[in-house]
Order: C-alpha cells, then structure tokens, then sequence
C-alpha cells in the first residue's frame, strides 16, 4: 500500500504538470495560427488584392489613354502628315514635269525662230553648222538640238549631226526610219510641243519640238532627264531648308534617296541634338521608306537622325526625283496636347476616390541636364515651395515616369508618408500612371476585418474560450492607453469591465511586443490561462484565453482515474511478484541438482581417463593434486620393434580388419 500510494502522488504530480504544460502550449499554439491568419489572410491578401486591383487599373488606365488619347492624336497627326506629304509629293512632281517639258518646248520654238530666220537670209547651212558646233562644245552633256527633212521615200533626213551617233544603230549616212510618234516625226508633220522618252542612245530624256515654216524641216531640243533631275532635286532640297528654318516646332520635311534611306539630302535642322560624333541614320525615315515600297502604310515610329527623340515619320514617293519626301515630327509635341487634359481627367478621378486612394500622372522633364519628372495631376495633399511645405522624392512616379518601369511595391510618396503603391509606364512619352492607397489605412482596414472576425469567433464559442484584440490608442484626456477593440463574451460593456482590470496584463504584455503565456484573474474575476502575443502587421496585441476550472475539471476525472489505476495496478503487480518468486526459488533448486550431479559424473570419466593414459602411480599422484610427475631410473633398455612390411599390409586391410 505504501508502495502504491507513493507511484500513484508521483504518477498524478507529474500528469498535472505535463497536462498544465501541454495546455499551455496548446494554448499559445493556437494564438500564434490565430496570428498567422490574422498575418495571412487580413493583412497580407488585403495588401496583395490592393497591389492587384492597382495595378489592373493602372494598366487599364494607360491601355485606355492609349487607345483613347495617344493613338487618336497620333492617328490625326498620321492622316494630316500623309495628306500633306501626298500633296507635297504630287506638287514637286508637277513642277519638275511642268518646268522640264516647258523650258524643252521654249528652247526648241526659240532655236527653231532663229534657224528658220537664218535660212529665211539664205543662210540655212550656216545654221547647221552653228548647231553641230553647239552641240559638240557649247551645250552641257546629255542636251542636242537635232534638226531633220523629210526625205525620199518617206524617211527622214538629218541636217545636224547626232551628238552621239556612234551609239544610235538606226541611222545610216544621216537618214533615220520615219516614226510619226517620235518628236521628230511630230515636228516634220507641223507640230510644236515637249515630250519625255528615251532618247536614240536609250537613255531617258525631256525636251520639245518645232516646225521650221520657212525651211519646213522639224527641229528637237533634248535634255538629259537625269542632269535635270539633278538641277531640280538641288533645287528642292534648298527650298526645303529654307522651309523647315522658319517651321514652328518640331515638324521637319527631308528627301532621301530609294538607294540610300535614313540619309537625308536636306539639312538637319535639329543637328544640335545629334551626340557628338556626328547625326546618324534617320531610323524612322529609313522604317518609313520600307512600308512605303513594301505596300504598307508609309509611316513609322522611331528614333531619328538623333538617336534620342522617337518621332512619327510618313513618306510618300516623288517619282520625278527618283527619291522620297519624308515628313517628320516629335512624338512629345504631340502628346503636349494631351497633358493638360490628363492631368484634368485624373484629378476628377480622385475626387470620386474614397480614403487615401490617390490616382497620379507625371511626365518626364529635364532640368539643369537632369532628367525628373512634373505631376500632371494636381495632387490631393498640397506641398510646394510657395507654401511652405516642400513635396518629398516620390520615388514610385520616378521609376514609372523618368525610368518607364511597371511595378509595385510599399514606398513612401510625396509626403513621406509609406503607401502601398502600382505603377505603370507610357512607353512612347515616358508618362507614368500610378495608383496608391495609404498602408496605415490599409491595416487599419484590415485590423477591421479581425475585430470582426474576433467578435464572430467568440460568439460562436461554447465554452470560455475567448479571443481579444486591443491596440494603444489616444484618450480624451490626450494621453496613450489600452483599450482593448473586441467586445467582451461575459459582460454587456465594450472596453473595459467595471473593477476587472487584470484582462489588461496579459494585453500589456502583448503591446510591449511580447509573447507568452500567464495565468490570473480576468475582467469578470474568474481565474484564466491567457497565451498572449504581438501583430506587428496590425499594431496590435492578442489575448487568447480560458478559464482554468475549464481546463481542471477533466484533469481531475484523469487524476482519479489514475490513482485507482495505480493503486490496482500495484496490488496485482505484487501478486503476481509472489506467485512468480515462489516458481523461481524451485526452478533454482532443481537447475542446482542437476548442475551438482553432472559435475560428479564429469569428474569420474577424468579419473578413468587419467587412469588409462598413464602408469598407475603417475594416475595417482596427478589425480592427487600434483601438478609434475618425475620417474628417474639409473639403467634402462629401450626395445623398438616393426612389423615387416606393415605399410603395403595396411593398404589392403581395412580397420576392422587391421584390428582383428
């Protein structure tokens, strides 16, 4: 009885310690899945779906704007540009056309008046002769005066010699085959006009014919049309310098050639941002003059000659020229239009806002040589110079506007103050879009959500289980005290209960930043096991508690439950001890006789063994205890005797056989 008394108190002590232990454990186990949660799903999936939300709708909001604003105004700056140049185009077409054929026309009625004068005096082989004289020396290469007569057989008859007879296969002894579609042929039937063709050498030509009333032969005037062409594109080209001097902005209108686009033939106008190894490929212009002769729309968005500013490009063909008119002009001069009305939309937006939500556009500018940016929107906080209160480094509108970079972080915003923030970049005009909402409100919202989920819980509780949340927070009296946000499960008043105050230390300890587990009086003076901890996330402290008599009672059930297990378990154990030393005291008996007569006979068969292997008084003397046996004679004979033959006897006989 004594036995089992002192293994059941030790039994039940060190059950209640190991009980109370593991419910403390327990207990703060659960506090901290609380927490976790609490960490997970309140703070950190109510900052990711904020993060989300903002950054959908920056997204949606630069799409939009995109769509709405930039491409509309693009596309108005791409159909006028394109008219423009189309109009352009068509314009120098018609002149280089226009002037060539009528200064060929000119040239031939006025040479043609002075030959037919000259022959008029008599003097028509003179005039010829001036004419092949002006042809070999007096006139630029790739320009003739021809002049013919109608000949026998219908054929014609040169009067001049060809310039470059040596290339013409069709003339033999200065008689050509009759074409009434050649200008010569036209000229001999009485006509005056101009024309473009391809020449006897094959090379193309422009220039006019005329009649001779007075000798009736037909004169022609022909120019090279590539030296003209040459005439007229350096002609252009100086209008077209002259032109984009005294243009207002940034449109600029070049020339490049089919052969070598990005080249431009007109003058830079904006040279002075070319880097300083000299103004490169004009990329746009050279994007442009590929859609433009691949079938596409002949306009483009890239970097010009510069290789700094992107700009939107059009061309449009000037066949005369052989090359391309190429009209360019800034995309930031035509996104200026749009900033004002941003920064307009944006700030109604935020009017709309609720809480710190704040919607924000800027834009990249430089100044003094360093690149930053200028809000669009007018912002909802006031800081600036004038007023005293000077706006701090945004850095999320830094890295959206001036680096065109997309993301989202928790940053610190123009007043200083953290923000969880998502922004977005307009690439073509490095514009940034950014939405942010306050982190403070954002944990007080989500500080909300557990008090709710807390008042929920501790109603739906059966026992006294009960969870509370309390932060420190300003009184009226200005100073900082506890106050605990859940509302109690055992009292009808929110706060604190009437001379309960004992609720408080656990959640002081909480609000100090510690985490544990204590045991006292709660605010309805029952006595309780509290797990207490910190949200960080939250700024605030939570209790987990319940009553201890809840946690005792079935403790004391196992407690008396155990101690008759013990005490019956004890009794039966000596029982069985009894039975069981009686059993073994007659086991050993028996094991000891038996071991006591086996040793008797083993010592028989070593005496009769130690008998036969030596003489008699050897045996005795050995079984006697003495450890050597000496025998000496004086005189002995020594007799050795063999069997003949044994070894080829023995290889015959077998044992049994040997023996007998």
């Amino acid at each position: 009885l004594l036995i089992a008394s002192t293994v059941a108190g030790l039994a039940i002590g060190l059950n209640w310690t190991s009980v109370l232990a593991k419910e403390n454990d327990n207990l703060l186990d659960e506090l901290r899945l609380v927490m976790d949660a609490v960490e997970t799903f309140s703070v950190t999936q109510s900052q990711r779906m904020t993060t989300e939300r903002n950054k959908a709708t920056a997204a949606l909001l630069v799409d939009v704007i995109d769509e709405m604003g930039y491409h509309l105004n693009t596309q108005t700056a791409l159909n006028t540009m394109l008219s423009d140049a189309k109009e352009v185009g068509l314009f120098v077409d018609f002149l280089h056309n226009r002037v060539t054929q009528d200064q060929g026309k000119l040239v031939a009625s006025v040479v043609g008046f002075i030959v037919d004068e000259l022959c008029g005096k008599g003097l028509c082989t003179e005039a010829v002769e001036v004419l092949d004289s002006l042809n070999q020396r007096g006139l630029p290469a790739g320009h003739e005066v021809v002049v013919a007569s109608r000949g026998t057989g219908g054929n014609i008859t040169l009067q001049t010699a060809l310039r470059y007879g040596s290339q013409c296969p069709g003339s033999t002894g200065g008689v050509v085959a009759n074409d009434a579609s050649s200008p010569l042929g036209r000229a001999l039937l009485g006509q005056s006009g101009s024309f473009s063709g391809v020449d006897y050498t094959g090379e193309a030509v422009v220039g006019g014919f005329s009649f001779l009333n007075t000798s009736h032969w037909g004169l022609v005037y022909k120019a090279s049309a590539a030296e003209l062409r040459a005439q007229h594109l350096s002609q252009v080209v100086s209008s077209l310098n002259r032109a984009n001097a005294r243009f207002v902005g940034s449109t600029e209108i070049s020339i490049q050639q089919i052969e070598s686009p990005g080249v431009l033939l007109t003058k830079p106008q904006n040279s002075a941002g070319c880097p300083s190894s000299g103004c490169g490929e004009d990329y746009a212009g050279a994007a442009a003059l590929a859609n433009l002769y691949s079938g596409s729309v002949a306009q483009a968005i890239a970097q010009d000659y510069r290789h700094s500013i992107s700009v939107l490009s059009v061309a449009t063909n000037l066949s005369s020229l052989n090359g391309t008119l190429v009209f360019e002009i800034e995309l930031p001069e035509i996104a200026d239009t749009m900033f004002a009305p941003l920064g307009s939309i944006s700030t109604q937006i935020n009017g709309m806002l609720s809480g710190t939500t704040e919607l924000l556009m800027g834009r990249k500018v430089t100044v003094n040589g360093t690149a930053t940016y200028a809000y669009l929107t007018t912002l909802r906080h006031n800081c600036s110079s004038s007023n005293g209160t000077q706006c701090k480094f945004d850095e999320a509108m830094y890295n959206s506007a001036v680096l065109c970079r997309d993301g989202s972080a928790t940053l610190a915003d123009y007043r200083g103050v953290q923000t969880i923030v998502s922004y977005a970049c307009w690439p073509e005009l490095n514009i940034g879009i950014l939405f942010k909402q306050d982190l403070l409100e954002l944990q007080q919202s989500s500080l909300n959500q557990t008090v709710d989920f807390s008042n929920a819980f501790n109603t739906k509780q059966n026992g006294s289980l009960e969870l509370l949340i309390g932060q420190l927070l300003p009184e009226p009296s200005g100073q900082i005290a506890q106050q605990i946000l859940t509302s109690f499960g055992h009292c009808s008043s929110t706060g604190r209960c009437a001379s309960h105050t004992e609720v408080f230390g656990p959640m002081d300890a909480a609000l100090q930043g510690q985490e544990g587990v204590m045991t006292g009086t709660d605010y309805h003076g029952t006595k309780v096991l509290s797990a207490f901890g910190y949200s960080s996330s939250l700024s605030a402290g939570l209790v987990f508690k319940i009553d201890v008599s809840e946690v005792e009672g079935p403790m004391l059930i196992q407690m008396v439950i155990l101690l008759f297990s013990a005490i019956g378990v004890v009794l039966v154990g000596c029982t069985v001890l009894a039975f069981a030393s009686r059993y073994l005291l007659h086991s050993i008996e028996q094991t000891w006789e038996k071991s006591r007569l086996a040793v008797m006979e083993q010592k028989e068969r070593f005496e009769v063994l130690v008998s036969a292997m030596y003489p008699k008084f050897a045996a005795e003397r050995l079984l006697a205890g003495e450890a050597e046996v000496h025998l000496e004679l004086a005189e002995a004979t020594i007799f050795f005797s063999d069997i003949c033959n044994f070894s080829s006897i023995s290889n015959r006989l077998t044992a049994a056989e040997m023996l007998s």
